[in-house]
């Protein structure tokens, strides 16, 4: 969790200005590199410490976006598909259509089903919200994590692209492989379950990207597959992320982040109704 102000400058600042005394007349902060704000307690109305967009949500901020390193529902980044895939939901949709799913392998997992979604995610349970952006109201990454977090758009989807391979139109990229050693510079990275080079996402196949200009700033989205009709399909092969954006052309349709070990789509899209992960965002 990342605050604004620490808990050792908040204490000295609230004993400060609780003081009566002809010797408290300045609030100096020292900031890191070197720079130093200083406030005459005459200035000083009230003293307030608000916490960053997270609520303990962990992120990694790239091109001016702060990406979540899980998705929601999620528990791990990675390690266990069971633990890192979280939850899977219909475009527009705030809750699951299932009640449990107990997940036994990347592409295998069982269900029960809520009342009236007992045809899980098909064309019977489309959501009538068609807006070409959704509203908080109609936003899975909000209603679970609170105001401030999001589902990412179509172009930040793109962009994120874009930060970490240094080139293109954030449309398509063929992923890159480790092969002898760790991530040494930015780009998109296909990962297998079974790599050890990147210790951090090991246990799960999934795309890591790895912002250009910074290779400590680096975001693993896990292959978590989707749910169509009453079954979980290519779990560890595939990865499909819901963006915030309606495919306007085809209304029944979303743009989504489409990737595998051989290609990475930001701006496909798919048929809203299927059951896919959200990774939120804030700005």
């Amino acid at each position: 969790m990342k605050k604004r102000i620490t808990s050792v400058i908040a204490s000295l600042l609230l004993s400060v200005a609780g003081m009566q005394t002809a010797f408290a007349q300045m609030i100096k902060i020292n900031l890191v590199g070197n720079q130093t704000l200083k406030y005459n307690i005459s200035q000083v109305e009230s003293i307030e410490f608000e916490e960053e967009a997270g609520d303990g949500h962990e992120y990694v901020e790239i091109g001016g976006i702060k990406w979540a390193t899980k998705n929601v529902g999620a528990t791990t980044v990675a390690g266990s598909y069971a633990t890192c895939c979280g939850d899977y939901f219909a475009w527009g949709e705030t809750e699951t259509y299932y009640a449990t799913m107990t997940r036994t392998a990347a592409n295998a997992a069982t269900f029960t089903w809520k009342e009236g979604y007992e045809a899980g995610y098909d064309t019977s349970t489309y959501h009538p919200y068609t807006d070409a952006t959704l509203d908080t109201s109609h936003d899975a990454a909000t209603a679970a994590w609170g105001e401030g977090w999001r589902t990412p758009t179509l172009e930040e989807f793109k962009a994120l692209a874009i930060a970490c391979a240094g080139y293109g139109n954030g449309d398509y990229y063929s992923p890159l492989a480790l092969f002898e050693g760790p991530v040494t510079e930015g780009g998109i990275y296909w990962l297998s379950e079974t790599q050890t080079f990147e210790s951090e996402y090991t246990g799960v196949a999934g795309m890591l990207f790895v912002c250009a200009d910074d290779i400590s700033k680096r975001v693993f989205f896990p292959a978590a597959g989707g749910i169509g009709s009453t079954y979980l399909s290519d779990g560890g092969k595939y990865g499909d992320y819901w963006s915030s954006s309606l495919y306007t052309s085809k209304t029944n349709s979303a743009y989504r982040l489409d990737f595998s070990s051989s290609s990475v789509y930001p701006s496909s899209y798919r048929n809203r109704v299927n059951g896919y992960p959200v990774r939120p965002v804030s700005d």
